[in-house]
């Protein structure tokens, strides 16, 4: 995030789970991996970045990690390149002895009907009668370009010089699926339907 003039807009927000989407199993295999892993696929970290930059949503904290509190986030933020000035001013959501994620997310929605559009960026599948604007990441390679093209379609932001509307970037997601398909069909693995 560094040389980049970020500002947060409270009507816009981002619910990021931290372990499949930020660290996907991949990322343990990173050269500089913690043992409690805590370093950021930068492949993702970029992604969210430029996300926060084009949108200027903010970040809250959907995740177990959320427990951890405010200093713990913030250091684990900026030490994987995120600024913490990103993070909404109310950063994470409730959380319940026994509660799903989806419905921690349609709790906080519900404290602040001033957000205009969000988006839940999670590798668990969230119930879409709850949270609308979810995006389901892969937990083993995280958080991806076709991930970041639907985020940016349900924060309403578009980046791309030329392909600057829903409709190109619902083309681009489209394109970014089947190309996911042929790579799988090409590797001879099985094809799942979407």
């Amino acid at each position: 995030y560094r040389g980049l003039v970020m500002t947060s807009d409270c009507t816009k927000v981002i619910f990021l789970d931290i372990d499949g989407p930020m660290i996907p199993v991949k990322a343990s295999y990173l050269p500089s991996q913690t043992p409690i892993t805590s370093v950021f696929d930068p492949c993702a970290t970029s992604l969210v970045n430029r996300l926060i930059k084009f949108s200027g949503a903010s970040i809250v904290i959907s995740s177990v990690r959320g427990s951890d509190g405010r200093p713990a986030i913030n250091k684990l933020l900026e030490s994987n390149g995120i600024s913490p000035s990103m993070l909404h001013p109310d950063w994470v959501t409730p959380r319940k002895l026994s509660s799903h994620r989806c419905h921690e997310i349609r709790w906080w929605l519900d404290r602040h009907p001033e957000v205009t559009h969000s988006v839940a960026i999670d590798d668990e599948d969230l119930a879409i009668d709850i949270v609308p604007h979810a995006v389901l990441c892969d937990a083993y390679e995280g958080f991806s370009w076709r991930n970041y093209l639907e985020c940016c379609v349900y924060l309403d932001s578009y980046e791309h010089p030329t392909h600057n509307s829903k409709s190109n970037y619902e083309a681009m997601i489209h394109y970014a699926k089947r190309k996911e398909i042929w790579r799988t069909a090409r590797a001879g693995e099985l094809i799942q339907p979407n």
